[in-house]
């Protein structure tokens, strides 16, 4: 499961990163609009690798047994 876990949240942003650089070479982008769709690629492409790392890595439970009184 880890495997895939890593394997998702590198090739996800990959291809939103990729898919961003398509469309900025695709439509002919140019100036401030340049900037604004590679920052929004970006950024949409990192929460989506943290979105996928908080969701699908698994931490361990927290037992919230108090034994300092025994």
């Amino acid at each position: 499961m880890k495997l895939l876990v890593i394997l998702l949240t590198m090739v996800v942003p990959a291809l939103i990163v990729g898919g961003t650089l398509w469309a900025i070479i695709g439509w002919s982008l140019s100036g401030w609009l340049m900037v604004v769709v590679a920052f929004g690629g970006l950024l949409v492409g990192t929460l989506m690798s943290f979105i996928l790392y908080w969701f699908l890595w698994r931490r361990p439970m927290v037992d919230d047994d108090d034994d300092s009184e025994h």
